[in-house]
């Protein structure tokens, strides 16, 4: 079944890792089914990276030092709080960004989007938050960058929802009026499906 649907192009394989981590042959199988079906880490970082661009105008953007400089001293002049936290987070991560993404591929994506910033925002805060909000930055940012639903991992133990969410908001902006996640209208649509059709053509 996941072969078939495989082959009509519904499912796609997103592999942010080297693909030696990988079940080589069954990759070679999709593969042979669809062509087009993986997508391999250096084209997940590219388009993340855009997609990233396109959002903020300034993260995970390549600049000559000089222009790095600049906008750094700019924000600096502005004194603003939240300036200020950009200001660290991306002096942290404009030096060592392009070397980041040819070493790491798709898995250094998040060291250059929100989550550094999302990151000092805590730090202030007293909360050092940096791992939970880049592990749970990577999958959101690649599921943007793909155009496709993003479920954070979520168990007994561990739960992803909150850091995903902040990272959303950062992409997004914040809704100070809402305590709490709104569930959306598909997801209330959803608990009142009682079945659902096998049919996948």
């Amino acid at each position: 079944h996941l072969l078939e649907l495989i082959s009509r192009g519904r499912i796609q394989f997103a592999l942010p890792q080297n693909i030696t981590r990988y079940n080589v042959s069954f990759l070679e199988e999709c593969l042979n089914t669809h062509p087009e079906c993986i997508i391999l880490s250096r084209r997940l970082a590219s388009s993340s990276i855009v997609d990233i661009r396109k959002k903020t105008g300034f993260l995970a953007t390549t600049f000559s030092f000089e222009e790095k400089l600049n906008i750094l001293k700019t924000l600096k002049k502005l004194d603003s709080e939240i300036f200020n936290l950009f200001v660290s987070a991306l002096s942290k991560n404009w030096h060592s960004m392009e070397m980041n993404i040819h070493e790491r591929g798709a898995m250094g994506v998040a060291n250059i989007g929100i989550a550094p910033v999302m990151s000092e925002l805590f730090n202030k805060k007293g909360r050092d938050l940096y791992l939970e909000l880049l592990f749970s930055a990577m999958p959101l940012e690649w599921a943007m960058a793909l155009n496709a639903d993003f479920y954070p991992y979520q168990g007994n133990e561990h739960s992803q929802y909150n850091a995903s969410a902040c990272c959303l908001y950062g992409y997004n902006g914040f809704r100070i009026d809402k305590d709490a996640i709104v569930q959306s209208k598909i997801g209330e649509i959803a608990t009142k499906i009682l079945s659902l059709d096998n049919d996948i053509s």
